[in-house]
């Protein structure tokens, strides 16, 4: 399935892992995350090792990985937090890829740097690649670069969502 697949579809949950160090989550690193809906399906989203863009795979319900207490490997749902509880049993409008490369590169060789969701209660997820770490922004951009790099939405679809702080 394509990231078009998404749309219309209705937010069960999002969940990520992360290795808890003395019972404590890091915040600085999203990790993987994944999306479940309604339908059973889900959405994984994840940093690709280039330090530079991230991939998707569909998954079944039944597919995907659960935590793992002996490693301290654990899912921590997201949709329990503020402000991501917003999104849960909301439909998803919209999707968009978040393109990064040089101010001289055309979109189609850029590298896709995160994937934008849009729901029908006016909210977006943006799950983006900041180098070494995973970030995930409620309603809010990533933060531009200054110099000879960019990020711009491949369909142009989430041009409206201001840069964070």
């Amino acid at each position: 399935m394509g990231l078009q697949e998404v749309r219309n579809k209705i937010i069960e949950k999002i969940s990520r892992f992360d290795f808890l160090i003395d019972g404590e989550e890091d915040e600085e690193d999203t990790g993987p995350v994944q999306i479940m809906f309604t339908d059973s399906s889900v959405l994984e989203i994840e940093l690709v090792p280039d330090g530079e863009s991230v991939e998707y795979k569909w998954k079944g319900k039944g597919e995907v990985e659960e935590e793992d207490k002996k490693t301290d490997w654990f899912r921590i749902d997201l949709t329990a937090k503020e402000p991501f509880f917003q999104l849960q049993k909301m439909k998803v409008l919209d999707c968009d890829e978040l393109l990064f490369g040089t101010v001289k590169e055309r979109p189609e060789s850029m590298v896709v740097a995160g994937i934008g969701l849009r729901f029908e209660n006016g909210m977006s997820l943006v799950y983006y690649n900041a180098g070494d770490f995973a970030k995930v922004y409620v309603n809010e951009m990533p933060l531009p670069f200054n110099g000879q790099f960019k990020l711009v939405w491949k369909n142009g679809k989430f041009e409206d969502i201001q840069t964070g702080d």
